[in-house]
């Protein structure tokens, strides 16, 4: 009996970006992608992510995420990670999807950064163990800090453990406090730096957003583009 073809999908940011990196464009902002048209990286490394099951991945739905239909590239075979992933150093786009997405604010639930924190967890849960170790030799925020940022968040009815679609994820946001877990609140309360906590009327500084950013900015890279 054949077996039916596998069919290939990929989920990326709204604007039409890898999720992961932000740098490889799948799509045009704004506009539908082009059917034929061919995503590689440019060096050829075979690091083109692809899901068989999208329906693993539909929460990012919620968040504004497209949904792209993919072929392979005859030269560029796609090698198997698991159960569901595949990469390949090239796709070629079959079509956009039409994705039902429930009615939400998704700035009000994350913040102006909604896009950017969305960004930072589907990264953060590809860091390599030495990545991790390097960040922690880092960690200059002080326990204060960490609490001045969550509280401040959750006052605003911020909640990034939405955005933890991995167990990977989850265990950053629910495990010791650690420098990812330190950007990641820091990011969401972005924007409220200068706003009192709801219970003892402290401020979240701009002190304390860099000292809790500040491994992920020398190890890693900018949780926001202004950081620098």
């Amino acid at each position: 009996m054949t077996q039916p073809a596998l069919r290939y999908f990929k989920w990326v940011s709204p604007d039409g970006t890898d999720s992961l990196s932000g740098t490889i464009r799948w799509a045009p902002a704004g506009a539908k992608a082009e059917p034929g048209a061919v995503v590689c990286q440019p060096d050829m490394d075979a690091s083109l992510h692809a899901t068989t099951e999208p329906e693993a991945w539909e929460a990012w739905a919620g968040y504004g995420a497209r949904l792209l239909e993919l072929a392979p590239v005859e030269e560029h075979p796609p090698v198997t990670i698991n159960s569901s992933i595949v990469v390949a150093a090239a796709w070629r786009i079959v079509r956009e999807l039409e994705v039902e997405r429930e009615v939400e604010d998704s700035a009000a639930a994350l913040g102006p950064q909604a896009e950017l924190v969305q960004r930072f967890v589907s990264l953060a849960v590809w860091l390599r163990e030495d990545e991790l170790d390097e960040l922690a030799c880092h960690i200059v925020a002080t326990e204060h800090d960490r609490h001045l940022a969550e509280s401040v968040a959750k006052d605003a009815g911020r909640d990034p453990s939405r955005l933890a679609l991995w167990s990977d994820g989850r265990a950053i946001l629910q495990g010791p406090p650690c420098a990812v877990r330190d950007a990641l609140w820091a990011l969401v309360a972005r924007d409220l730096i200068g706003t009192p906590d709801g219970i003892t009327g402290e401020c979240f500084t701009q002190g304390m957003y860099d000292r809790l950013t500040l491994p992920y900015r020398q190890v890693i890279g900018l949780p926001h583009p202004d950081d620098g």
